[in-house]
C-alpha cells in the first residue's frame, strides 16, 4: 500500500530533530543524485552518542499524485547494507545503485533510515531519517547533482482547487527545493513544512484562506498573490 506523508516517524523525526536527539547520528550528504553516466552514489552515517544504535535501511519510490507525497516500494535502486549497527564513534558507508537502465527524465526516491527500538526497559523514541535520491539528466541542464536550478528557469504555478485548496504545481523536468514557505490567511503569516516540488508534479496545501504566499529558493524572496 502506498504510504502518504505526513507519516508517524517523519513527524516524530522532525520534532527529535529540533529536541537535538538525532544529533546522535550524523548523515552526509543529506540529498543524493544519481545521474545516466552514474549509477551508484553513496552516503555516510556516523554514530557521535555514547550508545550503539541500529538502523534499518529501505528505498521507497517518491511521486506526488493528487497534491500528495506517496511513497512506494520500489526495486529499481538497491539499498547495501540494508541494516547498520553503529557503536559510539563509528562510520558506516551505504551504497545505493540503479540496477536497470538510466531514465530520460528525473526519477525521485526518499531513503529511509529507520532506528530500531532500545531494548531497555522504559518509554523509548524512535528516529528516523528521510533522504531524498534523485535519477536524472541533471548535467545535461548545466547543474550541480543534488542542486535545485535557479528560481527563474523553473517557476511553479500557484492553483486554486474547486475544495478552496491551493496547489502549487512544478512544470519543470526537475524537482524544485524551496528552502522557506509561508502562507498568509485570516490569521496572519505562518509556515508550511513543504521543500520539495518533483518534476512534472506539485503539492495541495492544507491551508484554508490562503491570500497570499512567501517562499525562498535559489538565495531569492518572492511573495505571491492567490487570485
Amino acid at each position: 500500500m502506498p504510504s502518504r506523508w505526513p507519516h508517524p516517524l517523519i513527524l516524530l523525526f522532525c520534532l527529535l530533530w529540533s529536541a537535538g536527539l538525532a544529533s546522535r547520528v550524523s548523515i552526509s550528504p543529506t540529498t543524493l543524485q544519481l545521474q545516466p553516466n552514474v549509477r551508484a552514489t553513496q552516503l555516510t552515517l556516523t554514530n557521535q552518542g555514547g550508545e550503539a544504535v541500529t538502523f534499518d535501511l529501505s528505498l521507497l519510490a517518491w511521486s506526488q499524485p493528487g497534491g500528495q507525497d506517496v511513497l512506494v516500494g520500489t526495486q529499481a535502486v538497491v539499498v547495501a547494507p540494508s541494516t547498520v549497527t553503529l557503536e559510539p564513534g563509528a562510520t558506516q558507508t551505504v551504497r545505493l545503485a540503479r540496477l536497470g537502465a538510466p531514465t530520460l527524465s528525473e526519477l525521485a526516491y526518499r531513503l529511509l533510515i529507520t532506528e530500531r527500538p532500545s531494548q531497555a526497559p522504559g518509554v523509548t523514541t524512535r528516529i528516523q531519517f528521510s533522504v531524498p535520491l534523485f535519477d536524472g539528466p541533471a548535467e545535461a541542464a548545466g547543474r550541480t547533482p543534488g542542486a535545485s536550478p535557479p528560481l527563474a528557469e523553473t517557476p511553479f504555478q500557484v492553483g486554486l482547487g474547486a475544495d478552496g485548496r491551493v496547489t502549487l504545481s512544478n512544470p519543470g523536468a526537475f524537482h524544485l527545493r524551496l528552502n522557506t514557505l509561508e502562507v498568509r490567511g485570516a490569521d496572519g503569516w505562518q509556515p508550511v513544512p513543504l521543500l520539495y516540488l518533483l518534476a512534472g508534479q506539485g503539492r495541495s496545501l492544507d491551508v484554508a484562506g490562503i491570500q497570499e504566499l512567501r517562499y525562498s529558493q535559489g538565495g531569492q524572496t518572492r511573495n505571491v498573490v492567490v487570485h
